[in-house]
């Protein structure tokens, strides 16, 4: 592995891993703003029920967890960098993961018989690229929208 390549899979490798937990409190309160509107359709008949009152305020707070993460303006520019920051992920992922013109097909499929390490590795690759366009759209569009 060429120094340059070497260089790139430690910074995407590292970035992942402290993206990760910012990704993962992204997704889960984005699901559920998504399906607010539907959680308030759903129990306005029992709005009376103290534990309605309790799944609104949670939801507020869902809300507020992926909009600025609870940090107000300051956990929204934070949202705007991880959101950039996720993009440039996908893209150290596919400098990491291009393997040149000849063997650019290989490198989209899942080997079976290997040990456990090439087949998360290969598992990895093949994930990333497959949904590289829709986490770089995702990334640069969660950015700018902020």
């Amino acid at each position: 592995m060429a120094k340059g390549r070497r260089a790139m899979f430690q910074v995407h490798l590292w970035a992942g891993m402290i993206l990760g937990l910012y990704i993962v409190i992204v997704c889960v309160s984005g699901s559920i703003v998504v399906f607010r509107i539907d959680l308030y359709d759903a129990m306005d008949p029992y709005r009376a029920n103290p534990y309605i009152a309790m799944v609104y305020r949670f939801l507020i707070w869902a809300g507020d967890l992926h909009g600025n993460l609870l940090l107000g303006h300051a956990g929204i520019v934070a949202n705007a960098i991880g959101g950039f920051l996720t993009a440039a992920l996908c893209v150290t992922g596919l400098f990491v993961w291009w393997p040149g013109i000849s063997k650019w097909r290989r490198a989209m499929v899942v080997r079976a018989g290997v040990g456990w390490k090439r087949l998360m590795f290969d598992l990895h690759s093949a994930v990333g690229f497959w949904i590289f366009g829709l986490l770089f759209v995702w990334g640069v569009t969660g950015g700018y929208f902020v």
